[in-house]
């Protein structure tokens, strides 16, 4: 019979690279009774290997109980205190609060920011519609022709005044 994958498996082995799984295969081709005779020498080391499992200590709470009660008779056993802290309805919300608050403020800052640069855009063009008013209630340059020319003057002046207010 062909041993080639227990032996590569031995390889791994010493190369500290099987898995659990396949160190469980090796426990277990090592356990029966008929073993190759060039791979008997590895069956004690898988033997012992499984032993070792089997017989490793299981520690409950009967040895965390005799642990501390021989610490105490020593009085090296820790002190534990533990105190209870009461938190009302208020203690829980208010880290709520804080952040309604925070969010509160970067709204309200944002708005106040975004209406300053607002009305420094727009001083310019108010200033070009308020004299478009007083043309047009005066009666004067009522032709098509000097009304285009007209808002092409405004369109000139509120792009410079944008301008000047971005520089």
């Amino acid at each position: 019979m062909d041993y080639v994958y227990i032996e590569q498996l031995i390889d791994r082995y010493f190369e500290a690279a099987t898995t659990i799984e396949e160190e469980r295969i090796l426990r277990a081709f090592f356990s029966q009774r008929e073993v190759p005779q060039h791979l008997r020498h590895y069956t004690p080391l898988f033997l012992m290997e499984a032993d070792e499992i089997a017989e490793k200590p299981h520690l409950d709470d009967a040895f965390d109980r005799k642990i501390m009660a021989r610490l105490e008779a020593e009085g090296l056993a820790p002190e534990v205190h533990v105190k209870a802290v009461k938190m009302t309805f208020a203690d829980r919300i208010r880290p709520l609060w804080r952040a309604a608050a925070a969010v509160a403020i970067v709204v309200l800052v944002g708005t106040a920011a975004f209406e300053a640069v607002d009305r420094s855009n727009s001083s310019p063009a108010g200033v070009a519609l308020e004299r478009q008013q007083q043309i047009d209630s005066a009666g004067l340059e009522n032709s098509p022709y000097q009304q285009l020319q007209n808002g092409m003057k405004m369109a000139a002046t509120i792009d410079s005044a944008q301008n000047n207010v971005h520089n």
